[in-house]
């Protein structure tokens, strides 16, 4: 249940070229909110910070890109 992605999509995987004009946030009351497995750390094998590092978050607790609380993927 995402704010506006139109499922079921009735293109193919690969005929999707871009996402642009959709919203990947969660609906409120979308079952995949609460189901996120939180129960491991993420590993941050690679350089934090800087110009060529990475931002590592910890697992969040909603399945998918976006989690509803407004933490993890701000992009």
């Amino acid at each position: 249940m995402f704010k506006n992605f139109p499922l079921p999509e009735a293109a193919t995987p690969s005929s999707i070229a871009y996402a642009s004009g959709f919203d990947f946030h969660l609906q409120s009351g979308s079952p995949a909110i609460g189901k996120g497995y939180t129960s491991f750390a993420a590993i941050a094998s690679v350089p934090l910070g800087g110009v060529y590092g990475a931002n590592i978050t910890q697992p969040g607790s909603d399945i998918g890109a976006y989690q509803s609380d407004g933490s993890g993927n701000q992009h």
